[in-house]
């Protein structure tokens, strides 16, 4: 689950001299955490995003086989 925070504050834009620990924290909740380049945000979503919904999807098939092969 993404959650929108809003406009990021320029300090973090900008990366001009020291923050302070609070505006670390903000920065670090508008995306500083995340991946940095393309293979890595792809690879991010997939395992956050996709991968949940696929084993879901998986265990539902299996049951629904696994029940078709019993009757």
């Amino acid at each position: 689950m993404t959650t929108a925070l809003g406009p990021e504050p320029s300090y973090c834009k900008l990366h001009l001299g020291t923050l302070s620990p609070s505006q670390w924290t903000t920065c670090w909740k508008y995306g500083w955490n995340e991946p940095a380049n393309l293979t890595a945000r792809i690879g991010h979503d997939f395992g956050h995003d996709v991968l949940p919904v696929l084993i879901v999807i998986a265990v539902i098939a299996f049951v629904i086989v696994r029940t078709m092969i019993r009757t």
